[in-house]
């Protein structure tokens, strides 16, 4: 039940960080940056597809090749998110309209947007599903694949709002720095279900060996 827990909640962040991400950068891309919209649907449909044709390797086993586990391709992926999240941040500096405001550079919402639609998300999002996929084996089906698919739901719903509403009436940037703080919970509790998954497989381990 825990781990199945944790597996949500990680469907949770992937979905979430995304849909924030989605959210905030149309705003700071037209505020701080001043481009126009069709440069920013080109830049989106150009990461989008780097990161359907990443999914398609990551259908065919790519990552097994190099002897990547499920576990180990989420964290990376989580970690992504994370720097992407952080260049987020960075962008939201001081108000143009402010004293010694001034433009913000171009080139860090491109490289986070990539980051996040081509690389990170793919690799978290499908390592997700790859995680459950091995949990829902040694289940009942149906009521885990609620569970799942509520998570996705709820975080395409919830994290948007939050995000807007700490971006409006707490600090200037702060759904970024909601997302990020997600992600690190996230890599913790990935990390820490990984440890006591370990410890546990090793103990089974050690007690065979000695009734041996």
């Amino acid at each position: 039940m825990l781990l199945a827990c944790i597996i949500v909640s990680l469907n949770f962040t992937t979905r979430g960080v995304l849909s924030v991400l989605e959210t905030q950068m149309p705003q700071i891309w037209q505020s701080s940056l001043h481009a126009s919209q069709r440069t920013l649907g080109a830049w989106v449909s150009l990461a989008g597809g780097v990161g359907v044709m990443h999914f398609l390797c990551i259908g065919v086993g790519a990552y097994k090749l190099t002897g990547w586990s499920d576990f180990v391709q989420m964290l990376v992926g989580l970690v992504l998110m994370g720097v992407a999240c952080g260049l987020g941040f960075v962008w939201v500096g001081p108000d143009e309209a402010a004293p010694g405001g001034s433009p913000l550079p171009s080139w860090q919402y491109i490289v986070s947007l990539i980051l996040l639609y081509a690389i990170a998300y793919p690799l978290a999002n499908s390592a997700v599903l790859g995680l459950f996929s091995t949990l829902q084996r040694a289940g009942r089906q149906g009521g885990m694949q609620g569970g799942f698919a509520l998570g996705g739901s709820l975080a395409r719903v919830l994290c948007p709002l939050l995000s807007a509403f700490i971006d409006t009436y707490v600090e200037r940037g702060g759904g970024f720095a909601f997302a990020l703080l997600l992600v690190c919970f996230s890599i913790l509790g990935g990390v820490l279900w990984d440890l006591d998954d370990l410890e546990h497989s090793s103990g089974q381990a050690q007690r065979h060996s000695d009734h041996g």
